[in-house]
């Protein structure tokens, strides 16, 4: 269950997408537990530091005022954060700029399954909510591309950006079976400002899908590999 309330600065998130899922699953008794999605508070922010085993800067990402940044929990023990995910409301769309397991979901010996999953599908139901359609984008590392294609039917429309479209926004929330992850890739978002030509290149195929129903790519920019 979700319940929700409602110059560059780069880094890369390292998640293993494990499931899909709307709850989460112990990685060893196999026992599904329903899961809250809510607004980090600042009382929360405190706990998450690089001292206590985050990778990334959350509080760099929570002093961006259009950003907001959601919190997982299990439902009924909501002080126990399972993951965080930081994104913006775009007017036509929801940009993903971060995400990250806590560090006791990271690796083999993690606790909890579908933590990742579950923050991309809570953001298809948010932007299916704002009336969106359930458009989510986000930028890929240059090696990643192909696994967000498979996993998250999201598409590559040129120099990194991905969509994640409405046709696979509602395939992810209502997928009935958990879809497990091939071992040893981990989800790695690129975080950066967009400038004004990239959100405005990513509305003009939006548009243009909701028009015509056909993904336009952007062609002319160079390309430029991410590692």
């Amino acid at each position: 269950m979700y319940i929700c309330e409602m110059e560059e600065h780069k880094k890369y998130v390292d998640i293993e997408i494990d499931k899909l899922t709307n709850s989460i699953e112990n990685a060893i008794s196999g026992d599904s537990f329903d899961t809250e999605i809510n607004i980090l508070t600042k009382q929360e922010l405190k706990s998450i530091t690089k001292g206590n085993g985050w990778k990334f800067d959350w509080k760099y990402e929570f002093e961006q005022n259009e950003r907001t940044i959601y919190k997982l929990s299990i439902k009924n023990n909501t002080d126990v954060i399972q993951g965080l995910v930081s994104c913006s409301d775009e007017s036509d769309h929801i940009f993903m700029y971060l995400i990250e397991s806590a560090p006791f979901n990271i690796g083999k010996n993690k606790v909890y399954i579908g933590v990742p999953g579950n923050l991309v599908a809570f953001l298809c139901k948010e932007s299916w909510d704002r009336g969106y359609e359930g458009f989510v984008s986000f930028l890929s590392k240059t090696k990643l591309v192909e696994h967000y294609e498979k996993m998250l039917g999201a598409i590559h429309i040129g120099n990194h950006k991905m969509i994640i479209f409405p046709k696979d926004a509602n395939n992810i929330l209502n997928k009935k079976n958990m879809i497990r992850e091939p071992k040893n890739i981990e989800f790695e978002v690129i975080s950066k400002i967009l400038t004004s030509k990239e959100k405005k290149q990513i509305s003009d195929i939006i548009s243009h899908y909701k028009k015509t129903g056909e993904v336009k790519k952007i062609t002319k920019e160079p390309k430029k590999k991410i590692a």
